[in-house]
């Protein structure tokens, strides 16, 4: 498939998803009109001063506030919005990042075949003043829309500036700006103050105001002219500052942002946008701010960090820490490792930087040794238009294409992580509603019969019958093989061999210095693969185990929380929360339920519910160990060889040959072993356990039935748990129906009702 079709098939399917996402938005907007129900009500109730209402009543309804609701909801239609302009665009788009003088506009210039006149890409100074924004669209001549900042946007701008260096002026018209008084702001600095060079980039504000102020006032502007187009995008014309021939411009002072239409190098990119930035170390204000809002997904699909060794020097440093940890604060749950590219910059001795092909291949080696959450790494020469295609544009292309889908997905998961937010508030609000109608029934209705006469129904026969019927479902699957754990660990087994380092990784550590004699890199690729793969059988409590026995949990839960048939009705009690794990559930019944003394024996039983886990340490890892001392490296040796190329091929040979033998081992092992029943027989043993505490026990000095426990439980939270069943037999007070309108509408809406499903 063609780059550009794989483009389009991307853009095509988003467009698909789109009337969903709004249809979403719209039912989320017509839930929170509901919602500010609650509050008119709240205020009509205070400013009439209703008669009638017990004092409990009236102060449970003056202290409902939607302020946490209210906040949820302008997250997440901000949230929204962001999601929509993604899924709207036309285009993918990729943000060029780095520190200043790294060559991300000679990268752009590789890939647009634009030149300096369009995108300033100077050897010997700092060039990009303002973001560009580089579309590929087929067949076009190159022009540029500028859009100009604001008035509004200036004057905060400028105030910002001034909030920094510490003058306590403040701007209140956009003329006054060019008043600023510089002279007498110099002079109160002390020397080698570090606002100086904020300073410096005020002064250009002001002393060229003439220049760049008039285009305040246009908004956009369209140039054809490609030698025009750098006054706006660059600080100068790239000669240096000793230059006769130098210039300095400062129209991008006034700049929001350049649109530039051209046709690539490269025919088969398709539609997709290059974002330049400036570089970080630019001292004007906002430069990360700027990065990172560069990067969001309002704006980005992918981004590449752009970087270039020194000669000899260049190692891995701080600055590339930063860059990489101010991405990670912010990105770090948007699947970064799937966009998140870096491209090291390699240049030749005709360049005039000189050759630091050495010091590239040892920055990448340190970048793969942090295991960051990046895609991919590249060495390329920035300035070499066929590398930059063939090495860095298709191939990161199509790893993009490839994993486009997982991007949005997980876009979408964060989309729906703060509408569960939003969901917490509307659930605590039904609450507070639930609460205050409680309080205003009318307690008519004898509690104690009404329990007597549904007890048996509803106990024996009911939610203790379900728990039974469930128990005898896990009993019978007690001797069976726990087929997703066997499966999963025949999996890790035959993909071993992907753990194996590639011969360029082998070659790569026999070249480098230190430790780093054939044997010791056989060690250490030894000491590795042996971590490596008890690592994945580990996983496998993340892969399998976990969800099995969370599986387990939250059956129980809907046996004893929920109010369907059959069920124990006790989340009208003790809230369920669907914001957090439903398996939870029982820590917190524990706390608000049974934490009084009459019910230790019950919260026993949850508590030892709530604690149980299976996980491969416990029952597993040390069979695995068994057949791992073929990976120990005192047991392995090779022969040495004057090639490096055949040191390589030893070491992986005899990697391979050691791993070969620990899998037959291991499979020898397992087909042996009653281990693939243990999960079964452990949740057979679990449960068997919790039911025998919670009907056959007996607590107390009087040898109290626990079902006693059960029912005394009931009788004293009766009216909460029937709480409709009560409510229709008892005369009730205008207030009450009011109230219970709005408590109805807010029923209507579930989990569901928030989530988007796509």
């Amino acid at each position: 498939m063609l780059i550009k079709d794989g483009v389009d098939s991307i853009i095509a399917n988003r467009k698909k998803k789109l009337p969903l996402i709004e249809q979403k938005l719209k039912e989320i907007e017509e839930i929170s009109l509901i919602v500010e129900s609650v509050d008119s009500a709240r205020r009509k109730m205070m400013q009439e001063n209703m008669t009638g209402i017990s004092s409990e009543v009236f102060e449970s309804v003056k202290k409902i506030n939607l302020s946490e609701y209210r906040k949820s909801l302008e997250a997440l239609m901000a949230q929204y919005q962001e999601v929509i302009n993604r899924f709207s665009r036309d285009e993918i788009s990729i943000s060029v990042v780095g520190a200043a003088r790294q060559g991300k506009s000679k990268l752009l210039q590789s890939i647009s075949s634009l030149d300096n006149s369009v995108i300033p890409a100077f050897d010997n100074n700092d060039c990009t003043g303002a973001t560009s924004i580089i579309k590929n669209v087929s067949g076009a001549s190159v022009s540029a829309t500028i859009t100009f900042r604001t008035e509004l946007e200036m004057i905060e701008i400028i105030q910002a500036y001034l909030d920094v260096i510490g003058v306590s002026q403040k701007i209140s018209s956009f003329a006054e700006i060019a008043t600023i008084d510089l002279k007498n702001i110099s002079e109160k600095m002390d020397d080698g103050s570090p606002n100086r060079a904020k300073f410096e980039h005020l002064s250009k504000y002001v002393e060229h105001f003439r220049e760049w102020s008039p285009l305040i006032k246009e908004s956009k502007k369209l140039i054809m002219e490609q030698k025009e187009i750098q006054k706006y995008v660059a600080q100068n014309n790239g000669e240096s500052e000793l230059s006769d021939t130098r210039e300095d411009y400062y129209y991008y002072l006034a700049v929001k942002d350049i649109e530039i239409v051209c046709e690539f190098a490269n025919a088969d990119a398709g539609k997709i946008v290059l974002r330049d930035t400036i570089g970080l170390g630019d001292t004007s204000l906002g430069i990360e701010e700027k990065m990172l809002d560069a990067v969001g997904m309002c704006h980005c699909d992918a981004a590449v960090i752009v970087r270039r060794p020194e000669v000899k020097t260049g190692k891995f440093d701080e600055t590339d820490n930063m860059i990489y940890k101010k991405l990670y604060d912010k990105f770090h749950n948007n699947n970064m490792e799937k966009w998140l590219f870096w491209l090291i910059n390699q240049t030749s001795e005709k360049s005039g930087f000189g050759d630091n092909s050495d010091r590239c291949e040892v920055f990448k080696l340190k970048v793969k040794e942090q295991n960051w959450s990046i895609a991919n790494a590249y060495v390329v020469d920035v300035a070499d238009k066929q590398q930059v295609n063939d090495d860095f544009l298709i191939p990161m292309l199509e790893i993009l294409i490839k994993n486009m889908d997982v991007i949005d997905k997980g876009i979408i998961q964060e989309l729906n992580e703060q509408a569960e937010v939003l969901y917490g508030q509307y659930k605590k609000i039904q609450k507070e509603i639930q609460e205050i109608l409680s309080i205003e029934v009318v307690r008519e209705m004898d509690v104690n019969q009404f329990v007597d006469n549904i007890w048996k129904e509803f106990y024996e026969r009911g939610f203790m019958k379900n728990l039974k019927d469930y128990m005898q479902e896990i009993s019978l699957q007690k001797d069976k093989e726990f087929l997703v754990f066997t499966e999963k660990i025949q999996e890790i087994i035959r993909e071993s061999p992907s753990l194996l380092p590639s011969e360029d990784e082998l070659l790569n550590d026999l070249g480098a210095g230190g430790h780093n004699r054939p044997n010791e890199v056989l060690c250490k690729h030894m000491d590795c693969l042996r971590t490596n793969f008890t690592k994945q059988f580990l996983r496998l409590d993340e892969l399998v185990l976990e969800n099995f026995v969370k599986e387990f949990k939250c059956r129980i839960v809907d046996i004893f929380a929920e109010d369907g048939i059959n069920c124990g009705r006790l989340k009208y009690i003790c809230p369920y929360d669907e914001m957090a794990e439903k398996e939870k559930w029982f820590g917190l019944l524990v706390n608000c339920v049974f934490s009084k003394e009459e019910y230790e024996q019950l919260k026993t039983a949850f508590e030892v519910l709530d604690n149980f886990q299976i996980s491969v340490r416990g029952f597993f890892m040390h069979r695995i160990r068994q057949g791992l001392d073929r990976l120990d490296p005192n047991n392995c040796n090779i022969e040495k060889y004057k090639n490096p190329e055949d040191n390589a091929w030893a070491i992986l040979r005899e990697l391979e040959v050691n791993l070969q033998k620990v899998c037959e081992e291991l499979e020898n092992i397992l087909s042996t072993d009653e281990l693939f029943k243990d999960p079964n027989k452990c949740l057979h043993a679990a449960m068997q356990e919790f039911y025998d505490r919670i009907n056959f026990s007996y607590t107390g000095d009087g040898m109290v039935e626990i079902e006693n426990r059960w029912k005394g439980l009931y009788r004293k939270n009766a009216r909460k748990i029937w709480y409709s069943e009560f409510r229709e037999q008892e005369n009730l007070s205008g207030f009450y129906h009011e109230w219970d309108n709005i408590g109805k509408m807010l029923q209507q809406n579930q989990r569901e009702n928030f989530i988007l499903s796509i």
